[in-house]
């Protein structure tokens, strides 16, 4: 882990005091953590729903779901 100096507006350090009970950087890691994981979900679901509007793509995969009950290892 690295340790990093911020600046933070005083509001902003005051909410984050009354939520961290004691430890800002547990609740600043927590936080950026549930961020990064709230953007990578939308990242994948647009990533999809690219892939469902890709026509080329869907008959490949319609093409592999032909023969997923064929028996091949």
């Amino acid at each position: 882990m690295k340790k990093v100096t911020i600046t933070l507006e005083e509001k902003v350090l005051e909410f984050v005091d009354r939520q961290a009970k004691g430890n800002r950087s547990n609740y600043i890691n927590q936080l950026l953590k549930e961020n990064h994981q709230k953007q990578l979900e939308k990242e994948i679901i647009e990533a999809l729903q690219e892939d469902i509007k890709n026509k080329e793509y869907q008959e490949e995969i319609e093409a592999w779901n032909a023969v997923i009950g064929d028996g091949v290892e």
